[in-house]
């Protein structure tokens, strides 16, 4: 029996990503055994600094070393947080499969029913600029505290560390159970309120180029949908220089039918007292165009020089 192996963080999230991969591909291909390997990067290593401080922060911090085993042919292929995939990626490497996306959108969870109800200078734990820029949009007020670690380690601290609140990826809480997050309420943000981060939600099976008969095997449990959305999203990231270090966001929804691609952006400085933000519509086949053209348009309105 062929076995192929999957290489992934060790995170919480980051195993459940790599088993929803292999419970897709085992539901096609009954002949093939999976088995799931651990690889540390830097960015699960350096878990005490700060996201924004590491080397490299910003192009692959979290898929570096995952990337070099695949190369390595220590693993056939790897699992990644769309998000956290270059989208200056290695030419030796291809994106395989991107399945079914989970829910793109970021939630608030505080003791507190929303974000307007959060006292004044409250304490709200993040540590990426997108969603401090965001925050700080909506409530200047907000005191915001850096925060990392698991998913369940920052559900925790919100009551260790007396927060008011925290901001998580909703598909996080849909793909991992953590029991203390029900002693809290949980709100939604939608585009108008927080952009998610490009590829949020989604998750990317990796391979070598020129491994076909592996490219082969990913491409049966490819969503085209989600494909679609994340390639106009991360077309748009690209555009300005591809890095999770930029206070940008960029979410696509589908629309009249699924026939065409609203792609909403945001671009903040990082205190968020400047933001600019637009959408644009066209048809799925025209994707990546999408994201080009959104672009563009928002350097023409000053977009370079908010995050310059």
């Amino acid at each position: 029996m062929q076995i192929l192996k999957v290489g992934t963080r060790g995170s919480k999230l980051a195993l459940a990503q790599a088993e929803i991969i292999v419970s897709l591909l085992k539901s096609e291909f009954t002949n093939i055994e999976f088995e799931i390997q651990i690889i540390h990067t830097s960015g699960d290593i350096n878990i005490n600094s700060r996201l924004d401080l590491l080397p490299n922060y910003g192009k692959g911090v979290f898929v570096r070393e995952i990337d070099q085993a695949l190369l390595k042919n220590e693993v056939d292929l790897v699992v990644h947080s769309m998000k956290d995939v270059p989208t200056q990626y290695l030419d030796q490497l291809k994106i395989g499969a991107i399945p079914k996306r989970a829910s793109p959108w970021d939630v608030l969870i505080s003791p507190y029913s929303s974000l307007d109800e959060l006292p004044p200078n409250a304490h709200v734990g993040t540590s990426s600029i997108r969603r401090k820029s965001e925050l700080l949009r909506l409530r200047s007020d907000l005191n915001i505290v850096p925060l990392r670690g698991n998913v369940d380690t920052r559900i925790g601290k919100l009551k260790q560390n007396n927060l008011d609140g925290i901001i998580l990826a909703q598909a996080a809480l849909q793909r991992i159970e953590v029991p203390e997050v029900n002693s809290y309420s949980i709100t939604e943000f939608r585009e108008d309120e927080v952009v998610p981060c490009p590829g949020q939600g989604a998750i990317a099976a990796i391979t070598k180029t020129d491994n076909h008969s592996v490219l082969n095997i990913l491409n049966q449990i490819d969503d085209l949908e989600t494909r679609n959305m994340v390639t106009a999203e991360r077309s748009f990231l690209q555009e300005f220089g591809g890095g999770c270090i930029i206070p940008l966001g960029a979410v696509a929804i589908l629309k009249n039918d699924k026939k065409e691609i609203e792609l909403f952006a945001a671009i903040n400085t990082p205190n968020g007292d400047i933001s600019l933000r637009t959408s644009m519509l066209d048809l799925v086949n025209n994707a990546k165009q999408l994201g080009i053209n959104l672009a563009h348009r928002m350097k023409t309105q000053g977009a370079k020089e908010l995050i310059v």
